[in-house]
């Protein structure tokens, strides 16, 4: 797909369902690690750039995010930036920017921000170079039990009234206090622990805390444990472990990429 919107469609989808587009690490500390991040947007003919969700590398022509996140009509995606600005390409040597080729969602996936199967791949035009993308679990592996670690990245919003740091890159350490009924989801962070909110969408969670070299994806960020929306008391991730059939098969699709960003 191409990166040109019709120049009407920028303050109307700029308005609609920002909650629902968009789920940055209440808590958590900015970082210029986790190159594999990703920032997820669209950009209008105007040359406008709407930032709405994260998401991470698992492929140099991939990007795991959220099915919801597909609401906003993605078709760029930057890698490799320390923060962003709502409206505006990334300046040079600010982070990769590429271009959405097509999205990629498995059977039973849902673009409701409620709803489980929360889980999604985009396409990019061209490989992403220079950046070690996030590693799929190993076979036997990618099952959480209660009180685990992982490590949360994303680029929305620092705090929890929605009025400051959005497109800075954060992280966080975080527990798993629960793994839901439906088994591909697991409820994590809050209660005095760093927390997702609005513009977290899509991005990972992240096997343990503190590793170093290639890290293991094991979630992606879905939603808000409140109905509300509203961060504070943990949120609902969405196992990888489950879909690893869906992402090995665009992995196999994907091949060996090789070739640099626009």
């Amino acid at each position: 797909m191409g990166v040109s919107k019709p120049a009407d469609e920028d303050l109307a989808r700029q308005r609609r369902d920002r909650r629902e587009i968009v789920a940055e690490i209440v808590g958590g500390e900015e970082t210029t690690e986790f190159p594999e991040a990703a920032v997820v947007g669209a950009r209008f003919s105007s040359g406008r750039v709407q930032w709405g969700g994260s998401g991470v590398l698992i492929h140099p022509r991939l990007v795991l995010t959220a099915a919801h996140v597909l609401r906003l009509d993605p078709n760029v995606v930057v890698v490799n930036a320390a923060a962003v600005t709502q409206g505006q390409s990334p300046a040079a040597g600010q982070g990769m920017m590429l271009t959405v080729k097509r999205h990629l969602i498995p059977r039973g996936a849902h673009r409701q921000p409620s709803s489980p199967n929360d889980i999604a791949l985009l396409e990019l035009d061209q490989p992403a170079t220079g950046v070690l993308p996030a590693k799929l679990p190993a076979a036997g592996g990618g099952l959480l039990a209660l009180g685990d670690k992982v490590q949360i990245v994303g680029y929305g919003f620092g705090n929890p009234e929605e009025t400051q740091g959005f497109g800075q890159k954060r992280q966080g350490c975080i527990s798993v206090k629960e793994l839901l009924l439906n088994k591909t989801e697991f409820r994590a962070g809050g209660g005095g622990e760093p927390d997702t909110a609005v513009g977290d969408s899509g991005g990972p969670a992240l096997a343990g805390c503190g590793v170093a070299g290639q890290r293991t994806v094991v979630g992606v960020t879905s939603r808000s444990v409140l109905v509300s929306g509203n961060s504070g008391s943990g949120g609902i991730y969405t196992l990888v472990k489950p879909y690893m059939a869906f992402l090995e098969a665009a992995i196999q699709a994907a091949g060996t990429a090789a070739g640099g960003g626009v």
